[in-house]
């Protein structure tokens, strides 16, 4: 309660809050949440960094950034991964220390308020209210919104909520390059109550990240590829997203991806392609071939790990990547259409034979595809098939 005053200014907590809990509703390592209500009556949450919490973040990073050099040399030195772990611990270092201050935050969960609203089909998710006028480098107050986390639904409740979350997740990824680093469970409600009630509330903005815009057409580009087994061309999105040296070398590096990624597509034989399956996969294959791991992808793969996580729950056959790749395939076609020479070339790659022949089957599958139709949009064994005609059409 020091910390509110001091940062706030105010010598008594009634000048601003006229109730505020005892105890926290809510606490993590950094923070702590109270329940509380301003004197205008609005219920809010109350957000409070916990004492020493720089100084003791810095020791740790610096433990772990030691520790960090240490691995990438035994890395180097033991299998072909190229990573640099040390640049892995920095960007999570530069992450923490922009999380710490929580007007970092409040921008965040502004932004992607704005997102989200101005965004079609986005409108089952929402983002509390921030109040500006509370909020210092160590307190945040927000909307209070009474929920259930979504993983503690029944299994139907969490399929239905995960068809929200998931479309806000793919925009984050591919449209808006602005994603929420850090999507526990515990930061994604059902909302039990009020005027949003039957929605999901997106909490904790603490943690988030950016991607390039080339990036974001390089996993467009690479989704298409995998699906279509382009594999000269997937080397050439990895090498872009700086998974693979542009240099390496490709007899070497093709029959391992080949090996490793074939049994995910469909006809391969696996059941289900999920992300936490195919990352053990990848670390496997760094020991055969120097594969590195680019700093935002961290955060990215557990943002993915995380809410398939979740959505495994309500649906254990699900399957993010052949869930999202009608959204995928929407999304090679608006930028391609808009100038993009890369998604301009899958598509080219997608759609035409060796002679430049339109290939008539892929063109029904990928029009399909976009709109959710594609015989695969309820298949389990991977991606959909561009080279099988959907038994029912779109309406």
């Amino acid at each position: 309660r020091q910390i509110i005053r001091d940062e706030l200014g105010c010598e008594q907590l009634e000048d601003v809050f006229s109730e505020l809990s005892d105890e926290p509703i809510a606490a993590a390592s950094l923070a702590q949440v109270y329940r509380g209500r301003l004197v205008n009556g609005t219920e809010v949450a109350v957000k409070v960094q916990r004492p020493q919490a720089l100084p003791t973040i810095s020791k740790d990073l610096y433990v772990m950034r030691k520790a960090a050099g240490v691995v990438t040399q035994l890395a180097n030195s033991l299998t072909a991964q190229t990573t640099d772990y040390v640049a892995l611990v920095e960007t999570f270092g530069e992450g923490l220390y922009t999380e710490l201050d929580f007007r970092n935050e409040a921008l965040n969960q502004q932004k992607m308020a704005k997102l989200i609203r101005e965004t079609p089909k986005c409108g089952g998710v929402i983002v509390p209210e921030v109040f500006m006028e509370y909020t210092t480098r160590r307190v945040l107050v927000s909307q209070w919104i009474n929920g259930t986390k979504l993983s503690e639904l029944p299994p139907e409740r969490i399929k239905a909520g995960i068809k929200e979350a998931q479309e806000v997740f793919l925009n984050q990824l591919l449209a808006w390059g602005f994603f929420h680093g850090d999507p526990h469970p515990g930061n994604l409600l059902y909302v039990n109550s009020g005027p949003d009630e039957g929605k999901l509330v997106l909490l904790d903005f603490g943690l988030v990240a950016q991607i390039p815009e080339r990036d974001r057409e390089n996993i467009v580009s690479a989704v298409i590829h995998l699906g279509t087994k382009n594999w000269d061309a997937l080397i050439d999105d990895f090498a872009a997203l700086g998974f693979l040296d542009k240099d390496c070398d490709r007899a070497v590096v093709t029959p391992v991806m080949i090996r490793i990624l074939s049994p995910y597509l469909k006809g391969g034989g696996a059941t289900a392609m999920n992300f936490a399956a195919l990352g053990q996969d990848i670390l496997q294959a760094t020991l055969e071939i120097p594969f590195s791991i680019p700093p935002y992808v961290s955060l990215l793969a557990r943002s993915v790990v995380t809410l398939e996580g979740i959505a495994l729950k309500g649906n254990p056959g699900y399957q993010l990547v052949g869930e999202a790749y009608p959204y995928v395939v929407r999304r090679l076609l608006e930028q391609s259409g808009s100038g993009s020479a890369k998604l301009t070339l899958a598509l080219r790659r997608l759609l035409l034979d060796a002679d430049g022949r339109v290939q008539a089957v892929r063109l029904s599958a990928l029009l399909q595809a976009a709109v959710g139709a594609a015989e695969a949009g309820s298949n389990q064994d991977g991606f959909i098939d561009f080279d099988a005609v959907p038994e029912e059409g779109a309406d």
